[in-house]
C-alpha cells in the first residue's frame, strides 16, 4: 500500500505498469531440515487452493497476477496463461 501511494503521490500511476505476481504455491516440506512443518502450526500458508507447489492441484500450477497500467488495461479476471519468462522481452518491446 505504501508503495501504490507513492506511485500515485509522484504522479506515476499516469504512465506506470505495475504487476504483482508470486511464486505458485507454498512450500513446505521440500528435504530441507528447516523446521517449516513444525513452525508452521494451524497456518495454511496457500489459503484456498489446495496443496503446494509441485503439486498437480491449483496452487501447485497457478499462481496470482495482478496487473495495472491506468486507461491501458480493462479491469478484468482473465484465464490467460502468463509466463513470466516472457516479461524480459515483452518489457524490452514495449519500451522500445
Amino acid at each position: 500500500m505504501k508503495l501504490w501511494k507513492k506511485i500515485q503521490e509522484t504522479r506515476l500511476d499516469k504512465n506506470t505498469l505495475v504487476i504483482l505476481s508470486s511464486d505458485n504455491g507454498p512450500v513446505l516440506n521440500n528435504g530441507h531440515l528447516d523446521c517449516a512443518v513444525e513452525m508452521n502450526g494451524m497456518h495454511t500458508s496457500s489459503g484456498e487452493p489446495l496443496d503446494g507447489k509441485y503439486s498437480l492441484y491449483e496452487a501447485g500450477k497457478s499462481m496470482p497476477f495482478i496487473a495495472y497500467w491506468k486507461d491501458r488495461i480493462k479491469p478484468q479476471v482473465s484465464d490467460a496463461i502468463v509466463c513470466e519468462i516472457d516479461f524480459p522481452a515483452s518489457f524490452a518491446k514495449l519500451t522500445g
